[in-house]
């Protein structure tokens, strides 16, 4: 009989704890659901505060429901661009996106001589890197050059495709070398917060997407005392796109730079200075 009464008391108990664990499945989810799967999917019902009674960090998905901003954001295709003055005697290093608009040094056709950069030179609103609301998904990577055709200090002025000479001269075609000299020479490094994340030599790997395209063609007539020429003339970079695969994302506040180095300083053949420039090509992103 004692045995049977032992057994009856183990039954009796067992069913104390399974009536206990029903009752605790059957309260409110809240008040014991301490997983964050839990959390989650109970934070829309339950509100913020059962959460914070916990003691658990929510997830930036939970808080974004309460942005006053749109809580994300939207993507356009833009690119993001700068243009440096390219000397006639050349330097070691160019560096990119190191000064927003309204400072710096413009190189852009007819502004004023050493005025600040404008948009026609960069869509850098923060210098050297993405304000805040705004990320950038690059695509691809760009180098353009542009010859020039005067000497004077922190000045740029275009070099004509076309022209006719009374004398035949040596710089119609100096310009189209400077154009070679440069891309043949040089290497690009991207950085993002002080890290390599990009780097590439020659230039001649970056050709730009669009460019002046134009046939060449000399005509030249004269005496041997009296020569005259008709030129058309211009060179570029071409080849395919220099494609980001997979692409490279800068986020907001953090300093990102594109140099573009040269073991030595290459003079432009024509005496004159130069127009260099980057393009990051992509999308961007910017508060909803």
């Amino acid at each position: 009989m004692k045995s049977f009464k032992n057994i009856g008391s183990m039954v009796g108990w067992l069913m104390v704890v399974v009536v206990a664990a029903a009752f605790m499945v059957a309260l409110p989810v809240h008040a014991h659901a301490f997983d964050a799967v839990s959390l989650t999917s109970n934070f829309a019902s339950n509100g913020w505060g059962h959460i914070a009674m916990l003691g658990v960090i929510p997830s930036l998905a939970q808080v974004k429901q309460f942005s006053t901003t749109g809580g994300g954001l939207e993507g356009i295709r833009q690119a993001l661009y700068d243009h440096l003055l390219y000397p006639t005697a050349g330097q070691n290093q160019f560096n990119f996106f190191s000064a927003q608009r309204g400072q710096g040094m413009t190189s852009a056709v007819g502004a004023v001589v050493a005025s600040p950069k404008s948009i026609a030179d960069t869509n850098l609103d923060v210098s050297g890197m993405l304000p805040s609301g705004k990320a950038f998904a690059a695509t691809s990577v760009e180098v353009s050059f542009y010859a020039g055709s005067v000497a004077t200090a922190n000045t740029y002025t275009l070099a004509p495709p076309a022209g006719y000479l009374a004398q035949a001269a040596a710089t119609v075609v100096a310009q189209v070398n400077d154009v070679n000299s440069f891309y043949q020479s040089g290497s690009l490094q991207l950085y993002i917060a002080a890290k390599v994340v990009l780097e590439e030599a020659p230039l001649m790997r970056f050709p730009p997407k669009c460019f002046l395209n134009l046939d060449a063609s000399v005509a030249q007539a004269g005496t041997n005392a009296t020569n005259a020429a008709l030129w058309a003339l211009s060179a570029k970079a071409s080849g395919r796109p220099y494609m980001l695969e997979p692409l490279i994302y800068i986020e907001p506040n953090v300093n990102f730079l594109v140099a573009l180095n040269f073991p030595a300083a290459v003079a432009t053949p024509s005496g004159f200075n130069a127009r260099v420039g980057v393009i990051l090509d992509g999308y961007q992103y910017r508060l909803a």
